[in-house]
């Protein structure tokens, strides 16, 4: 509705209102798709006796049409261009939906794995850690690893300090990155998990923990890493996530 109605007013402004020139756009852009509707009904009922009526209708509703491109070309030439362009997008878009539905259907032989490697990328210890962590006891996985990006060799040693104290069983993989980009590197640690356990046929699955807060509003005052992050996983074939999300729930809500 939002586009109908920008649309609407760029034509009064280009037209300046002049109902003259207005109402052979509007015909053209009535009767085209009306033409273009009966093509389809021709198409479906095609050698059969139903499609006699749409065919006679779409004779009638294409006559108008040349009629009117041939009269008021220099009005009616925005709807004859654009309206093969949405036609064309339009059955770009149906045959996306028809690799879909085939590749949801084709019967696929997954493999079997020998095992899996849990991974989950870490900030600190926090509550969104510690619910990850949780989750992840809960599939009983030996090989599990977490993965830390630190501004300084300082919080490196201090998180190795902290975890050994904290989760002693799980690897800790740590970096230094002075920028707040931290995409490439926890990717680039992933792939290099990920290609030692394809020689192992084992599974890859990634706990991307996700702070979730109570207004929506809020959202916008907190990085999007995780996000980023699962964006960049579901690209990679081979790799599972697992969404940790947690709620923030506050004392005093004064927002």
């Amino acid at each position: 509705m939002i586009a109908l109605s920008i649309a609407a007013i760029l034509c009064i402004v280009v037209f300046q209102g002049n109902t003259e020139q207005l109402i052979p756009l509007y015909a053209v852009g009535v009767f085209v798709p009306f033409t273009c509707a009966l093509l389809g009904l021709v198409i479906c009922y095609w050698k059969t006796a139903q499609m006699i009526v749409p065919l006679l209708a779409m004779l009638l509703t294409s006559t108008v049409v040349i009629a009117l491109i041939m009269s008021k070309w220099m009005v009616v030439w925005p709807v004859v261009i654009f309206v093969p362009i949405i036609v064309y997008g339009c059955l770009r878009i149906r045959h996306h939906y028809d690799e879909v539905a085939q590749s949801l259907t084709n019967e696929t032989v997954f493999p079997n794995y020998n095992g899996q490697i849990m991974i989950i990328p870490i900030s600190g210890i926090y509550q969104t850690t510690k619910k990850a962590l949780a989750i992840l006891e809960l599939q009983h996985c030996s090989n599990m690893y977490a993965l830390y990006i630190g501004h300084s060799k300082e919080d490196v040693a201090h998180m190795k300090e902290e975890w050994a104290k904290f989760a002693p069983n799980i690897r800790l993989i740590t970096f230094v990155s002075s920028n707040q980009y931290l995409l490439k590197p926890l990717m680039r640690t992933i792939l290099k998990i990920k290609a030692r356990a394809d020689k192992q046929n084992y599974h890859v699955m990634v706990a991307v923990p996700q702070l979730v807060t109570q207004k929506k509003r809020h959202a916008a005052l907190h990085n999007h890493h995780a996000f980023a992050l699962k964006q960049a996983l579901l690209a990679q074939p081979g790799i599972s996530i697992m969404n940790v999300p947690y709620s923030v729930q506050p004392n005093h809500d004064k927002g």
